[in-house]
């Protein structure tokens, strides 16, 4: 096991002998300075796991020398331990507001600086401890983010194929068209090129009129132009459908960014919209100035994704779906109503646990409501719902500025 290194600083060389002598048989390692400056130099060259700190030092005294390190984010966070002769209230309130964690009044003994010492350790080591599980907590927390995203991914693929496809066949077909339209004309314009504007040459004039007949000329050159409009809708529908996935897919920072809900729920519909084998109308009652707010863009998005997809499939062949946003107390409020099958209330609050789904099996992961819940929360809003059966859902959605 590693051992915990602990710095003392004390311009008086006895103390610090004294103290080395209770503390080294503890099994700690020892590091000594015998001024204010000294001990800043030695811990930002090697951080300890705690200081024992003198209050009285020519130069720089200890609260002042504790200020300092409280003051440095790397700093910060090594417990102090003031050691002083001083035992007036006001000089360890002095000592407390400075940013200690205790303070021992010499002359000390050797049993109550053990205690004292190996129990800031202890607590040190647990909040070590609790921000590492913490870390880990947050790493999974972001892992099933993406492992619920990917399963929404999996279930719109195959119809995200399907409609990709559509648009690419009017490019298709359209390039096709084009190809054999212009192959025709080129025949005119070959003739068009034997022409010799100085002189009368009825042949080649006849069998251009000719062959503008058999081809269709005029009705090639009204089709050129709508093929090309075609082409261009199919072009920007296929745009529509890869920006949609491009912001359902993105993976966030932790920065926060502007977010308008507005554009992301808009963005969400019409890949749902398209994807949707059912007979569903979709209601939207969007704030037009509603509120930029400030959040993950990536989350949010996948929490209207979330809310929205749950209401398709809670609709059985034909229903509507309503979306509704509004500003309220500064930031924005989010409706999403379904007239589908509703929800149980036995099931409650526990709606939002994780693995928790009224779906059959194969259909649902488990995981859409109860990550919903964490970004909302994530986000410092509030989420929750109502429902009855055979009527439908409603989810609403509080999103601070």
């Amino acid at each position: 096991m590693k051992k915990d290194d602990i710095l003392l600083v004390d311009d008086n060389s006895e103390n610090l002998k004294v103290l080395s002598s209770i503390l080294k048989p503890k099994g700690y390692i020892i590091r000594l300075a015998m001024s204010g400056q000294k001990a800043i130099d030695s811990i930002k060259s090697k951080s300890p796991k705690l200081i024992l700190l003198d209050v009285q030092m020519p130069d720089m005294d200890g609260y002042e020398t504790c200020r300092i390190l409280k003051n440095d984010k790397k700093l910060s966070q090594i417990p102090v331990i003031f050691v002083s002769a001083l035992s007036g209230i006001l000089d360890k309130v002095k000592a407390f507001e400075a940013g200690a964690v205790d303070y021992i009044e010499k002359p000390f003994h050797l049993d109550e600086v053990v205690a004292r010492v190996n129990t800031h350790l202890t607590v040190k080591r647990q909040q070590e401890q609790l921000e590492e599980a913490l870390k880990k907590v947050s790493q999974t927390q972001t892992k099933l983010f993406q492992a619920e995203k990917m399963a929404s991914l999996g279930t719109l693929s195959a119809g995200i194929a399907h409609e990709i496809n559509n648009p690419i066949n009017f490019v298709n077909a359209g390039a096709a068209g084009i190809e054999l339209d212009l192959i025709d004309l080129m025949k005119v314009l070959e003739l068009y090129e034997k022409v010799d504007l100085k002189k009368s040459q009825p042949d080649i004039s006849k069998r251009m009129k000719e062959l503008k007949a058999e081809i269709d000329y005029d009705f090639i050159k009204d089709n050129l132009m709508s093929t090309i409009q075609d082409i261009k809708m199919g072009a920007s529908r296929t745009e529509e459908i890869v920006k949609g996935l491009k912001r359902f897919s993105r993976v966030d920072g932790e920065e926060m960014l502007y977010v308008d809900v507005n554009k992301e729920i808009e963005s969400n519909v019409k890949i749902i919209k398209r994807l949707t084998k059912k007979e569903i109308k979709f209601q939207l009652n969007l704030e037009k100035n509603i509120t930029i707010i400030k959040g993950l863009p990536g989350q949010l998005n996948q929490l209207f994704m979330n809310l929205i997809m749950n209401a398709e499939q809670a609709i059985d062949q034909k229903g509507t779906i309503k979306i509704i946003t509004s500003n309220k107390n500064g930031g924005v409020k989010i409706l999403v109503a379904d007239n589908g099958c509703g929800i149980s209330e036995e099931f409650g609050d526990r709606i939002f646990d994780p693995f928790l789904t009224t779906k059959d099996v194969g259909e649902g992961t488990g995981l859409g409501l109860s990550i919903s819940f964490g970004i909302v929360e994530h986000h410092n809003g509030k989420i929750n719902y109502t429902s009855k059966i055979g009527v439908g859902t409603t989810f609403q959605i509080e999103l601070p500025k």
